[in-house]
């Protein structure tokens, strides 16, 4: 599902109080998905070769890296936007985020793991933002 994200352009939303509010729109530039496995051959784990036993670590990784848009003239989606970027400069850069578009929506806890804001227009504001998932992603 991962690789529906590269190249399209997501509605951007942030969990915040009891409710989903829109961001603006969100143009991904890079989406991965990472099943990380750990050796599990150790140095006394007798082997005839040099064959080690990888296993799964129970856990898979997602990153979202791209470059997001936000109409201003909304207070709604404005103070999303300040949620988002305040949230981001905090010592605890986590959300509850929503990417989503005509083919899928993913949703669930991401670490901020860069942001920027790349222009300040009168009516918008133009970010570029990678986010790395921290938890259980729910896909619809």
């Amino acid at each position: 599902m991962a690789n529906n994200l590269k190249g399209r352009t997501q509605l951007l939303e942030i969990y915040e109080g009891s409710a989903w509010k829109v961001i603006g729109g969100f143009k991904s530039k890079s989406g991965s998905r990472d099943n990380p496995v750990a050796d599990g051959t150790s140095s006394s784990t007798p082997t005839t070769s040099n064959e080690t036993e990888a296993c799964f670590t129970g856990f898979s990784t997602m990153t979202i890296e791209g470059s997001g848009v936000v109409d201003i003239r909304s207070s709604a989606t404005l103070q999303a936007y300040k949620t988002l970027a305040s949230t981001a400069h905090s010592s605890s850069p986590s959300v509850t985020l929503r990417f989503s578009n005509s083919l899928e929506s993913i949703n669930g806890p991401f670490l901020i793991t860069s942001f920027e804001v790349t222009a300040e227009e009168t009516d918008l504001i133009n970010f570029s933002a990678s986010f790395q998932n921290e938890g259980e992603l729910t896909y619809a």
